[in-house]
Formats: C-alpha cells, structure tokens, sequence
C-alpha cells in the first residue's frame, strides 16, 4: 500500500475522489473515523460531468458530498451554491440535497454554456463554507454553422497580395479547429 502526503488535506481528498470515480470504485468498507477527519462531517464536494460538453448544449452533473475520508456522505443534507466563472454558462444556482439523496445528486441538463474553452465551476455548502469543491470543464465548439472571412488590410495597391484569414466557426462565434472543408473566395 502507497501513502500519499500531500500538504492540503482537502486537495488530497478532492484527488482521491477523482480517482475513485474514474475506476468506478467505492471506499465502502476502507472508511474509518479519525479525530482529524470525522466520518459523516462534510469536508468537500464534488462535480463530476456525465458526457462531453458542447458548445449551446445541456449537460448533466453528478455533485457528491464527502467526508473527510473521500467517502460519500450518505446521510448529508442541506443547499449547495453553485457558481461558474464564465458568464457565458448558465447552471441552477442552489441545489438542495434531502435524506433520500445519499449524498449524490444528479442535476439532468444543468450545465450550458456556449463559450468553447475550459471553465470552472465551484459548489459550496452553505452551512460550511469550507465544504467547497471546484472542477473545471471543457466545452468543445458545436457543429460549423458558417465561415468567416477576415482581412486586417482597409486598401491595397495594384500588384498587391491581400492577406486573408478564412475560419469556421459554430452558431456561437467559437472556432472549429477540426473543420477540413474548403472555402471558395
């Protein structure tokens, strides 16, 4: 057995959950109580997205609370605050979690945002603030929807060769770096 020792307990709880989502795994039978890290006290939450975001379309979230150990609290309840750093996204701005929940909500097509580029969104509880996760996502641009033509010269002279930048882009503006079509000017 491996020991990590990382100088944030919470970054360190944040990367165990991380992995413990990415292999499917659970810490069912591994959680133990420690003064330090009370098993059943929020320590931290976090956003996990369930498909590839795309520019302008909705996608879904799982938010988990978890103790100090990385293990889901099942019995947590409260309201979570959810904010992102880009204005361009558009999510709930509270989530209410009840007994029912185990600790793990699915919020379906929560999440839209049509500025391609990465973001983050951060969940806080709102009886401990220190309870707090922040993950960050990737929108990939949508489908081409036109071709913009550009060019920075206002005049040219006979014999002169204009400088042109040809770019696809999707409904939203983003660019399509993997378009390989051909423009005709």
């Amino acid at each position: 057995m491996h020991k990590l020792t990382c100088r944030s307990r919470k970054l360190a709880v944040q990367w165990a959950a991380l992995l413990l989502a990415l292999c499917g795994c659970s810490r069912t039978g591994f959680v133990q109580s420690s003064a330090e890290f009370p098993v059943g006290q929020a320590f931290a939450l976090t956003l996990v997205q369930t498909n590839s975001l795309v520019a302008g379309e909705a996608t879904s979230l799982m938010l988990t609370a978890l103790d100090g150990q990385a293990a889901r609290l099942t019995n947590y309840t409260g309201n979570v605050s959810l904010s992102a750093d880009d204005a361009n996204a558009t999510l709930p701005a509270a989530v209410t979690f009840v007994a029912g929940d185990q600790g793990q909500k699915i919020l379906s097509a929560a999440l839209v945002n049509t500025h391609a580029g990465q973001f983050r969104v951060t969940a806080t509880s709102s009886a401990n603030q220190a309870a707090s996760g922040t993950s960050t996502f990737l929108v990939n641009p949508g489908a081409v929807a036109q071709v913009v033509v550009a060019t920075s010269q206002t005049a040219l002279s006979a014999g002169d060769l204009p400088t042109v930048a040809v770019a696809a882009t999707d409904r939203y503006g983003n660019v399509v770096p993997s378009y390989t079509g051909s423009v005709l000017i």
